[in-house]
């Protein structure tokens, strides 16, 4: 894993407060998943309760590709469910960009169906892993701080997906 060389980018224009906070142990498995399905882009959800990233949920890419990704529709659905079982729900989504830096894509603008829940993408571009995170609008994104919490919680954990990832 490259855990060691992560660049998480703040820039002045953060304002307004905005931020997520993901516990060490959560913020690796998101990246080791990224690392994983390269070249292909990764995807899978955050769950949270009371606020708080607690579980990750790595799904598989339907579509296999280096430039797009659709959450397996059994995955999505088995996530969900555990995520509402934890009496929880979808803290952010999560995806990489293998080639490309982790801005918004008027894709992900585009099919954008879960508002303004925050969107994590992790680039595996340069020698580096560079972590961001937005909220999405229709034709916008506003960048939100990134914040790496001390370890795993003792409610934190990680989840695979039924495909065994």
């Amino acid at each position: 894993m490259r855990a060691d060389s992560i660049e998480i980018k703040r820039e002045s224009r953060l304002g307004f407060g905005l931020m997520i906070e993901i516990p060490r142990g959560i913020f690796e498995s998101m990246i080791a998943h990224a690392e994983r399905e390269f070249p292909l882009e990764c995807c899978g959800l955050l769950g949270s309760r009371c606020d708080a990233i607690d579980s990750i949920y790595p799904l598989r890419n339907e579509d296999r590709s280096r430039v797009r990704y659709t959450a397996d529709r059994r995955d999505l659905i088995v996530a969900v469910r555990a995520i509402r079982e934890r009496r929880g729900e979808i803290g952010a989504i999560y995806h990489s960009h293998p080639s490309t830096p982790p801005i918004p894509s008027r894709v992900d603008l585009a099919e954008n169906y879960y508002g303004d829940t925050p969107r994590i993408i992790v680039s595996l571009a340069e020698r580096r892993v560079e972590v961001r995170a937005w909220r999405l609008g229709l034709d916008r994104f506003d960048e939100i701080e990134v914040i790496i919490g001390q370890g795993l919680s003792s409610s934190g954990s990680v989840v695979e997906s039924s495909s065994g990832m």
